[in-house]
C-alpha cells in the first residue's frame, strides 16, 4: 500500500511574518515601514518567502479618488514580491452610519500576487475630505487608526 501525502501538505500561504510597524513616512503623504526586529518585514506570497528592509524609507502609497467629509474608509497596505507597497482604497462609509449600527466598514480586496501588511482606517470630519497620495496621514481633519497584521481579519470594522 502507498500513501500519498502530496494531497494533504499545506500549499501556497500569503502572510505577513513579521510586526511591520507602518508609520507616517517623513513626507506625511507616504507611509514606512519600522519593524521592532531591525530586520525589515518578512512575508509571504503564495508560499514563497520575501523580505523588505525598513530602510527602503518612505514608500509612496497609491493614488486614490477623494475620500468625503464624514466618511469612513479603510486603505489595506500590501507589498509584492519585488516589496513594492501600494494602498487599496476600500468603499467609504457614512461615519453616522457605522457609530448606529447600520453599516461597517469592510476590509478591501487585496490586488493578485500581492500580501496584505496592514491597513488605515481614516475617519474624516465635517468640511475635510482626504485624498491618499496627496494629503498626510496625519492631517488635522480627519483622524487615523493604523493596524498591522498577519492577515486580513475576517471580520469588518463595526466601530
Amino acid at each position: 500500500m502507498t500513501l500519498n501525502m502530496s494531497s494533504e501538505m499545506p500549499r501556497g500561504g500569503t502572510l505577513c511574518l513579521s510586526h511591520p510597524e507602518l508609520t507616517i513616512g517623513g513626507d506625511a503623504t507616504k507611509i514606512k515601514t519600522a519593524a521592532p526586529n531591525g530586520l525589515g518585514v518578512d512575508y509571504a506570497i503564495d508560499g514563497i518567502i520575501y523580505n523588505v528592509l525598513d530602510t527602503v524609507g518612505d514608500r509612496s502609497v497609491t493614488a486614490a479618488a477623494i475620500q468625503a467629509e464624514l466618511t469612513s474608509c479603510i486603505y489595506l497596505v500590501t507589498l509584492n514580491a519585488a516589496g513594492t507597497l501600494a494602498t487599496v482604497k476600500g468603499t467609504a462609509v457614512l461615519s453616522a452610519d457605522i457609530t448606529a449600527g447600520k453599516k461597517s466598514l469592510a476590509w478591501p480586496q487585496p490586488a493578485a500576487n500581492t500580501c496584505p501588511i496592514g491597513a488605515i482606517k481614516v475617519v474624516t470630519t465635517s468640511g475635510n475630505d482626504f485624498t491618499a497620495g496627496t494629503d498626510d496621514w496625519n492631517d488635522a481633519g480627519s483622524t487615523f487608526t493604523w493596524y498591522d497584521f498577519m492577515a486580513i481579519p475576517p471580520e469588518p470594522v463595526t466601530a
